[in-house]
């Protein structure tokens, strides 16, 4: 099913298309954005005068017309801080309506950080226990701590940077006395939270996102294209918005490639999100780039809301099936990674976060030959970085980039980007989860399934490979050659492979 969202914002309207399978895993196919800032038009005059609120119906026609071409099945449309404080809100609602052929939920601020609360745990993998998501938009910023579906308490603030900009007199240059008017303001506000604060901290929200960039460039190397995921500490964002405070929207733009549409008010983001952390005693956050929308669809279709490794298995699944959805060797290698792993472990010496790393790029590896068959490790590489996987780190992902591009044989190599982006012994280990995903590749090179268990024997200068399944063969040395070249350098052990029938009906688990 394919389902469009329009989120008529206080910065912005956005239009999210996605794709629902039927375990009820969202897939975003497709997003725009229109800049309207309408939370400091409100904030100023406390209406929505006649030409924005044209412009405002315009926009939002516009972006139903962009779903309806593309196809969707239904449409919701949700509006938040802006129309429901403008004192015709009301009336520009129904016009609204009116010109999408949708009714528009207008929802109070309580509701906005339900929504947003459930969203964010749609795109993060987290610990069991309860989490806080902190929603920083156009006209306010939500928070509402909780697990899962059950938010146990949540506040609205009229903390919004496109209000607050509109406050200080759209100001480009943020001077010290505006930083700490606006400090005061996120002190003033959050001074009635009285609540404990949980350990995991889920931040949401455009600028926010627009932060994460800045905070990841800075780190040195590839940014991926969906900074989902990143951990971002206190300090990181104080310096990014010490940086950005004295410059003008175009200096912005020009020195640190910060987009037009949020030059003027980003900053303004920065101190409100370290002013808040700093009140709450909150010393790092995780970016969600799902949030408010999201949450709408798992409410409205009442999905079932994936929780920890759920959120990494479902995504890599649903986009393994989308590109290949008959082929079952993806599959097959994950089984065989997840039988390799515990038995090579004294010589890999890698721990379960990195096996994630290697089931996710074994489900993923191939999906390039849906694109051509010639060169398929970079196609595949590419769909899988602008794919917006959920559930994992930008660390993890160019760990997964690193083996989908070089797994047809060798080491990654550190000219690639994402691959380059790691540290020294983070590329090492790297290295080793390579030889583990190419040995199971290897042994499933016919493509049948063929070897369905493998027994590992060493003794401290062979690796020893039993074997066993449906008529299995050992790899050939020519087409694998460079690969199990790759495997015995990093292993340090010669590899011999002994095929034996199966002494029992056992059957590697499914992936995921």
């Amino acid at each position: 099913m394919r389902v469009a969202v329009l989120d008529l914002g206080s910065n912005s309207f956005r239009l999210q298309l996605s794709e629902i399978d039927a375990t009820g895993t969202i897939s975003g196919i497709h997003q725009e954005r229109r800049m309207l800032h309408l939370g400091g038009v409100v904030a100023l005059e406390g209406r929505l005068p006649d030409d924005v609120a044209e412009r405002a119906v315009g926009t939002a026609r516009g972006l139903v017309d962009v779903a309806e071409r593309i196809g969707t099945d239904r449409v919701f449309v949700v509006a938040t801080a802006a129309l429901r404080e403008a004192a015709n809100g009301a009336e520009v609602v129904e016009r609204l309506g009116t010109a999408v052929g949708v009714p528009v939920k207008v929802v109070d601020g309580d509701e906005e950080a339900r929504l947003a609360f459930i969203g964010a745990q749609a795109a993060i993998r987290l610990d069991p226990g309860d989490r806080l998501v902190a929603d920083l938009g156009g006209g306010s910023l939500e928070l509402a701590a909780g697990e899962g579906r059950t938010v146990r308490w949540s506040t609205t603030h009229p903390l919004g940077v496109s209000r607050l900009h509109a406050e200080l007199g759209g100001r480009e240059r943020l001077k010290g006395k505006h930083r700490r008017a606006i400090e005061a303001a996120v002190d003033r506000e959050l001074e009635t939270v009285d609540q404990p604060i949980p350990d995991q901290v889920v931040v949401v929200g455009g600028a926010v996102r627009a932060l994460a960039e800045l905070v990841l460039a800075d780190r040195g190397g590839w940014v991926p294209p969906s900074v989902n995921h990143a951990r971002l500490t206190l300090d990181d964002l104080a310096s990014v918005t010490d940086r950005l405070a004295p410059l003008t929207a175009s200096e912005r733009v020009d020195e640190h490639d910060v987009s037009e549409a949020r030059a003027a008010n980003l900053p303004i983001a920065g101190v409100v999100l370290t002013a808040a952390m700093d009140r709450l005693g909150i010393e790092s956050v995780t970016v969600s780039d799902w949030g408010l929308r999201t949450g709408l669809l798992v409410d409205a279709l009442d999905l079932d809301l994936p929780d920890g490794e759920a959120v990494w298995r479902r995504s890599a699944a649903a986009l393994a099936d989308r590109f290949l959805p008959d082929d079952p060797h993806p599959g097959t290698v994950a089984g065989l990674v997840d039988q390799l792993w515990p038995q090579l472990r004294p010589l890999h010496e890698l721990g379960e976060d990195d096996r994630r790393i290697v089931v996710v790029a074994a489900l993923l590896h191939d999906i390039g030959k849906a694109l051509a068959l010639d060169g398929h490790h970079r196609h595949s590489a590419y769909l899988v970085e602008h794919a917006a996987l959920r559930g994992l780190t930008p660390d993890e992902l160019a760990a997964v980039l690193a083996l989908v591009r070089y797994h047809r044989g060798g080491p990654p190599r550190r000219r690639y980007a994402p691959y380059g982006s790691l540290s020294g012994s983070r590329r090492r280990e790297v290295r080793r989860m390579s030889a583990v995903l190419q040995l199971a590749d290897a042994l499933d090179r016919s493509r049948d399934g063929a070897v369905e268990r493998v027994v590992v024997g060493d003794d401290g200068a062979t690796l020893m490979l039993r074997l066993e399944g449906r008529d299995p063969r050992a790899p050939e040395p020519g087409p694998s050659a460079f690969r199990l070249e790759h495997v015995a350098k990093e292993l340090g052990r010669r590899l011999e492979f002994v095929v034996a029938p199966a002494r029992d009906p056992w059957r590697p688990p499914a992936h995921p």
